[in-house]
């Protein structure tokens, strides 16, 4: 495969908000904007995060970031796959690596308007355990908070897989 996961390091940040933003616009329909404020604060987000915490895939072919996956004991407070490399098993591989890493059980939330993330979740051996609506303050995309609505969802080595 020409996609490696490697921990994220300070030079990846740019890459890496780009590619999160991106896909996170194009996911869910909404104003594709760059505004300095709004690519400083979300640079500023992975540094509250310890290294070991976050993981990126990068295309060795073109040395773009094209996913990212923070992990923290056993929720997965983020997971991005750029659009143009979604289901080609990046995602896949990473929930692998959670799995292996908080053996026992996993959550995570997926917007309620990401229905390819939920589909993925699902065939991950993800199930639903609550809906919620997350706060639109200070979200620079959102107008309403029906647009942040999200669902929760929970994994456990404990239940049964493939269903």
């Amino acid at each position: 495969s020409s996609i490696e996961i490697a921990p994220y390091r300070v030079e990846y940040g740019l890459g890496t908000v780009k590619m999160i933003r991106e896909s996170f616009q194009r996911t869910m329909s909404l104003e594709q904007h760059n505004r300095f404020d709004d690519l400083n604060n979300h640079l500023n987000f992975f540094t509250k995060y310890e290294p070991k915490y976050v993981r990126v895939a990068i295309d060795l072919q073109s040395s773009d970031i094209v996913s990212c996956m923070v992990l923290k004991d056993n929720e997965i407070e983020q997971l991005y796959v750029h659009v143009d490399y979604q289901w080609n098993g990046i995602g896949t591989r990473l929930i692998n690596i959670a799995k292996q890493e908080s053996p026992n059980s996993l959550e995570l939330y997926a917007f309620q308007l990401n229905t390819h993330a939920q589909a993925f979740y699902k065939k991950q051996g993800f199930v639903e355990s609550a809906r919620g609506m997350a706060s639109n303050k200070g979200n620079p995309w959102a107008v309403t908070p029906e647009q942040l609505a999200d669902i929760k969802y929970v994994w456990s080595a404990a239940l049964p897989q493939g269903e």
